[in-house]
């Protein structure tokens, strides 16, 4: 009995060492892509704090000396502006725009009444008792009001201006009466993406429509009745304090997307061998949201690699003891 015990317990350590060697390999390539990523995460920051801030003043016009040539690797704080802006439905000055109109509208779902009971005489082993019986009849059903939403409408507009930003408090200094403006190429930086990091506001718009008196006791389906809508917005506001990492160069506005007009402006874009970035906040703001990245990547590859070895060490025994 004892023998035949041992060969069962060593069939089962061999069925399970081999798929414990694959997935413990699994796992350690997951720890050791994540290390690589921290490695990355953690260059990339000590980079970025070895760097001094720029002056948006400076460094556009440095841009404007060079002409149409390469850019030049800056990192900056400035705050966000653009000459044209849109208006939110709060009246609130924005460089960027997503709108959504969502119908709010009533409906009826029909509800089943209750089922009907009765109180009967029944024979259980011989002995009569009273129980609750189900007739197998309903209460009068009736309709159910329920509020549903609905998209009508999705849209995200730009400024014809584009979205840029300035030297951080332009608006109440003496730098000069239109201070220098950099502005992003949206075919590199996603307005989407910086869009959905925004909160969202909602505005509500009753339907100006006729009150209708409803009978949900009625068998007939009452019918769908609009509310109003809801404008969900989220906006890239003007005035904000930003920062921004990356090439600058002078271009022409034309071959810029997201802009309209004339002329030539300092561009931000993105570096091919550097960290680039554009964000709402500070400096210190992004430093810190770059060491949260790095600790979680961290606790990530510790978790990642224990699991890994140990999956390892299990399925080696196992094949070893088996063979």
């Amino acid at each position: 009995m004892a023998r035949r015990d041992g060969e069962n317990f060593l069939d089962q350590l061999n069925s399970i060492g081999l798929p414990c060697l694959l997935g413990g390999s699994v796992l350690s390539l997951g720890a050791f892509l994540l290390h690589r990523n921290e490695a990355r995460l953690k260059k990339e920051l000590e980079l970025i704090a070895s760097m001094t801030t720029s002056s948006v003043e400076r460094v556009s016009s440095a841009a404007e000396r060079r002409g149409l040539s390469c850019g030049s690797y800056e990192e900056l704080s400035g705050e966000s502006y653009t000459s044209e802006p849109l208006k939110s439905q709060d009246g609130l000055l924005a460089m960027a725009v997503l709108r959504k109109k969502v119908a709010k509208t009533e409906k009826y779902l029909w509800q089943k009444g209750d089922p009907i009971y009765e109180t009967k005489e029944v024979i259980v082993d011989g002995q009569r008792q009273m129980q609750r019986v189900d007739t197998g009849r309903r209460e009068k059903g009736r309709w159910i009001p329920t509020v549903d939403f609905s998209d009508v409408e999705k849209k995200t507009l730009v400024a014809p201006s584009g979205v840029c930003f300035r030297e951080l408090g332009a608006t109440t200094s003496l730098v000069r009466s239109s201070p220098r403006q950099i502005c992003l190429d949206l075919s590199e930086f996603q307005v989407a993406e910086l869009l959905q990091c925004q909160q969202e506001t909602v505005t509500y718009q009753p339907h100006e429509g006729v009150s209708v008196s409803v009978n949900v006791n009625s068998e007939a389906q009452p019918a769908s009745r609009l509310l109003g809508y809801e404008i969900r917005e989220r906006l890239l506001p003007v005035g904000q304090e930003v920062y921004a990492l990356g090439d600058i160069a002078w271009r022409y506005r034309a071959s810029i997307k997201g802009m309209q007009g004339e002329g030539c402006v300092a561009v931000l874009q993105p570096s091919k061998v550097k960290p680039s970035t554009f964000s709402f906040g500070s400096r210190a703001d992004f430093l810190q949201q770059r060491q949260r990245e790095i600790s979680t990547s961290g606790t990530a590859v510790s978790i990642l690699g224990g699991l890994g070895i140990s999956c390892i060490l299990l399925g080696s025994a196992s094949l070893l003891t088996s063979g």
